[in-house]
């Protein structure tokens, strides 16, 4: 993906202004001393939460009430967000709708369908304000640094190619997170039950072929759990003949 941004950017001649692509969403913390803001179901991200090219989970959720009483918007899947305090300049993009603190802007595409040439944008125009530091220390970045920074800019036509190309890539990594965020909170579940006895893997050996992307901790995993599921009469052993 990056190579195929830098190839679309690397040939341009003429820049703009970072905030010509995009608008700035702000985020908000509703009041931790009312618990009806909080629990619910919607994703808090906080900079913390920042991880790989996806963002899965946030460790804290709110409610509904809670986003009607904090600054921060609902912000789709596939918003890109900057943290911009604390950890500054991690990027990530939601996969599915979020809100988030005060210490991070939601890049949003002024441009419906340009989510992912945003994504890669947003990695180059922090990466050159970075540069422009001249190695200081780093510790905040704002809405102004962000929307006036210069980027190349590139033809909407040369965009929509761009992102026929990386849409099945994005996808892909979308999905095997969300494949992971299953494993792990499986993981979870069944760990307490194995260390106990209650769940005897004894007799349950490592695979030594997988054609999954995964590692092999996951693999193992997945393992225990299909033949758990075969076992109890919950899954046909035809299905992943493999696994066994």
């Amino acid at each position: 993906m990056s190579t195929l941004f830098n190839q679309l950017v690397d040939d341009c001649q003429e820049l703009v202004n970072f905030g010509s692509y995009v608008t700035i969403g702000s985020g908000g913390t509703p009041r931790t001393a009312i618990s009806e803001y909080w629990n619910g179901k919607i994703p808090f991200f906080t900079p913390k939460d920042a991880s790989n090219i996806y963002t899965h989970s946030t460790e804290k959720q709110i409610s509904h009430l809670g986003l009607e009483n904090c600054n921060s918007g609902l912000y789709p899947k596939n918003t890109t967000i900057i943290t911009a305090r604390g950890t500054v300049g991690k990027i990530t993009l939601t996969a599915c709708d979020m809100a988030m603190n005060q210490s991070c802007y939601a890049i949003i595409t002024k441009q419906t369908g340009h989510e992912y040439f945003i994504n890669q944008l947003s990695i180059y125009t922090v990466q050159s304000i970075k540069q422009k530091s001249n190695g200081a220390v780093f510790d905040a970045i704002n809405a102004k640094d962000i929307t006036e920074e210069q980027v190349p800019l590139i033809s909407e036509q040369s965009i929509d190619n761009y992102e026929k190309s990386v849409s099945p890539l994005y996808e892909q990594m979308w999905k095997n997170g969300l494949e992971i965020q299953s494993l792990t909170t499986l993981r979870d579940l069944l760990l307490p039950k194995m260390m106990t006895g209650e769940i005897d893997i004894s007799s349950i050996g490592l695979p030594t072929k997988y054609s999954f992307d995964w590692p092999l901790s996951y693999v193992f995993l997945m393992r225990v759990l299909y033949i758990l599921l075969i076992n109890h009469g919950i899954m046909e052993r035809r299905i992943y003949p493999h696994m066994t």
